[in-house]
């Protein structure tokens, strides 16, 4: 039976009589990345990537200890939106992008203590949530001046 009409299937291709599934789109294969990982406790996966509501420690993101040199692209995506709690602890991070605030934006708590960062992006002033953030134990020789505009830290 065609699906679909004209012979074509709909939300599916068909070859030698099978059906197969659409090539994921970028945003899909993004968010497999980020699902696989919290499967191997590297992350706990911002609540619309787990199918469920921000539950328990379902909204933390952590990687301490993993000895990255940055913050995965993986986790730097509109799925991370929920995630208010991140923790990069005791890695090997010297930079941070622009982009980590925008994707990142509900932030209450940023641990970033014992990496090797000289500076911060001067748009982690966005983080309008954050109340604690650890940046001890790195080459920081000054604070970006956008953190004057952090009302709650």
């Amino acid at each position: 039976s065609d699906e679909g009409g004209a012979g074509g299937v709909t939300g599916a291709y068909r070859s030698r009589g099978r059906r197969l599934r659409k090539p994921a789109s970028s945003e899909e294969e993004r968010m497999a990345r980020l699902a696989r990982l919290s499967k191997d406790g590297t992350i706990a996966p911002p609540p619309e990537v787990a199918g469920v509501g921000i539950q328990g420690e379902a909204h933390t993101l952590s990687m301490v200890n993993k000895k990255v040199a940055e913050v995965p692209s993986t986790v730097l995506c509109p799925a991370s939106v929920g995630i208010m709690r991140a923790l990069f602890r005791s890695n090997q991070i010297t930079s941070l992008q622009d982009t980590f605030t925008r994707f990142l934006p509900n932030l209450t708590e940023l641990d970033l203590g014992h990496n090797r960062l000289g500076c911060l992006p001067h748009t982690i002033g966005t983080l309008a949530h954050l109340v604690r953030l650890m940046v001890n134990n790195n080459n920081l020789k000054a604070l970006p001046a956008s953190l004057g505009s952090l009302r709650a830290l």
